[in-house]
């Protein structure tokens, strides 16, 4: 049945979320820096993609040295952004358009300009002296992942604080039962804003072992962060007690809606397993959404894609997948294609064809690339430091295209970041071209919106003997559709006797080559190369 839902399903699992970087969206003031009333002022062109939530970076209190993560206040709105005011009309502006908002929120550690871990430095004795995890001397053979080892000394306490990340960003003691109470009011916080969900970043590092043992080795570098295995330093049992603490609150706001959603840092290039561990099962009492970045990291290979696919399927279960093909952490999706336009099609209908959220990054819709990023202009504290080792993570934060004019309608002056400007992946230029990419994911989304398979239905992955092609079956009660996806630069030829599911011509309902519809006989179907067709069946 089109159009109309027969299946109850909530909110974050009908609608695709767009994840937005605060600082690279629009500039309202013309300071060169993305914020949140320059969000505001963008949110027409959101709603008209068709998608039904946003998902916000971090915007808290901030000393910027890792881009916004190093939190000093989780109460605050970082100034350089907005305030209070600005981030309660965003999110009245949003409410009435009938759009949800969702925050990014580090849980795993705060900046050392904290507060709290001014407090936890000052003596071994004070309110908030475990807030922090404290040793006397190095206890284990733990790495960071960007800074060596994972323990810095701190002078005026005399001990040494163990930090996940970089040593300006000390982990917190979530065993500590003041400390879960901190977060137990921060998202009450917010959720009496108005706020509907919350992102707990690296939501799985949060409890670490409490022996502090040291972690396996693989062979390789002696001081590699991935020769290890992370066994000690995240993944503990006692995460999940903490996960439904959390998801405790969600359920305090009764029919509100609002969800918990969580990255789990895994290794790469994924581990769907231990990710979906972090819904809590059969029971469903932790994470809503749990990210999977599987996709961000494997190549554009069908079969890899398929595996992946089916392996996250597996994993969930009874749960409810999400789908991400990038983020601001790797380079964006089109980059990942060598800027191939067409690849970046295919794999916008494999996302939005899924079964379950898919979560689209700024930019992705129109193609955007990384931008070339010199050390002198350099944001990201890894691309400062690291610049020849690792060209950093700005590339892919670049701003938003809105415009042919300077500095792409993004601000008046020039941005805090170089643009990557190439004019045919503006919004200007794509919005009104019925080939774009724009076009495409717009009409994706509308797909799924008009019909309900598309969203609750099965998936069955359908095996054509023909490993350059993605095929599967998305059923419901009424309505079976069929999705074919082309992953070579050469055109591919699918038997029907193959598909065994009656087809005909005028079932096509989205072809991803505007020129040419697929051709269709009695026998076979020919797909131009990268390209992906939507067929409906007659049951």
């Amino acid at each position: 049945m089109k159009g109309v839902f027969t299946v109850e399903v909530a909110w974050w699992q009908k609608e695709v979320i767009y994840q937005i970087l605060t600082r690279s969206f629009m500039d309202s003031n013309d300071n060169g820096i993305g914020d949140i009333n320059g969000i505001r002022a963008r949110l027409n062109y959101i709603k008209d993609l068709g998608v039904g939530a946003i998902s916000l970076s971090p915007f808290f209190s901030t000393t910027f040295y890792d881009s916004g993560y190093d939190v000093v206040d989780f109460k605050e709105v970082d100034n350089k952004l907005g305030n209070l005011e600005s981030f309660d009309a965003l999110l009245d502006d949003l409410h009435k358009l009938g759009l949800r908002l969702i925050i990014d929120m580090p849980v795993d550690f705060t900046s050392i300009e904290h507060p709290w871990f001014k407090e936890s430095c000052s003596s071994k004795d004070n309110v908030r002296s475990d807030y922090y995890i404290w040793s006397d001397e190095i206890p284990n053979n733990w790495l960071s992942k960007y800074s060596g080892k994972a323990w810095s000394f701190n002078k005026e306490r005399g001990q040494y604080y163990m930090h996940s990340f970089f040593k300006e960003e000390p982990d917190l003691n979530w065993r500590s039962e003041a400390v879960i109470d901190e977060f137990l009011s921060i998202f009450r916080f917010w959720f009496d804003r108005g706020v509907d969900g919350i992102n707990a970043n690296a939501i799985n590092l949060i409890v670490k072992d409490k022996n502090l043992r040291d972690n396996p080795r693989y062979p390789g570098f002696r001081k590699s962060y991935h020769t290890q295995r992370h066994i000690f330093d995240r993944n503990r049992p006692y995460s999940h007690r903490r996960a439904k603490s959390l998801r405790a609150i969600c359920n305090e706001y009764e029919n509100q809606d609002k969800i918990l959603l969580g990255e789990i840092i895994v290794e790469q290039p994924g581990e769907p397993e231990l990710a979906a561990s972090y819904y809590g099962g059969a029971q469903k009492d932790e994470l809503n959404l749990v990210f999977d970045y599987t996709f961000v990291n494997i190549p554009f290979k069908p079969k890899t894609w398929v595996d992946a696919a089916q392996r996250w399927y597996d994993a969930t279960d009874v749960c409810w997948p999400c789908w991400i093909l990038s983020n601001q952490f790797k380079p964006r999706i089109r980059t990942r294609f060598n800027g191939n336009i067409d690849q970046s099609r295919l794999a916008a209908m494999f996302l939005l064809t899924q079964k379950g959220t898919p979560f689209i990054y700024y930019g992705e819709e129109l193609g955007m690339e990384d931008s070339s990023v010199s050390r002198n202009r350099a944001v990201d504290i890894i691309g400062r430091k690291h610049m020849f080792s690792s060209r950093g993570r700005d590339g892919a934060r670049s701003p938003m295209l809105w415009t042919l004019e300077k500095n792409a309608g993004f601000s008046k002056v020039t941005p805090y970041l170089p643009l990557a400007n190439k004019e045919e992946n503006s919004v200007e230029v794509q919005k009104n071209k019925t080939n774009s990419l724009y076009s495409s994911y717009k009409k994706f989304i509308e797909l799924r919106k008009t019909h309900e398979t598309l969203i609750t239905g099965d998936i069955t992955i359908i095996d054509v003997h023909d490993d350059n092609l993605i095929c599967y079956l998305r059923t419901s009660e009424d309505e079976a559709l069929l999705v074919i996806l082309n992953f070579t630069k050469h055109k591919r030829k699918i038997k029907l006797s193959e598909i065994g599911l009656p087809l005909q011509a005028d079932n096509l309902i989205f072809s991803t080559n505007i020129v040419k519809k697929p051709t269709l006989d009695k026998y076979v179907i020919i797909l131009d190369n990268f390209e992906g067709a939507i067929y409906s069946l007659d049951l």
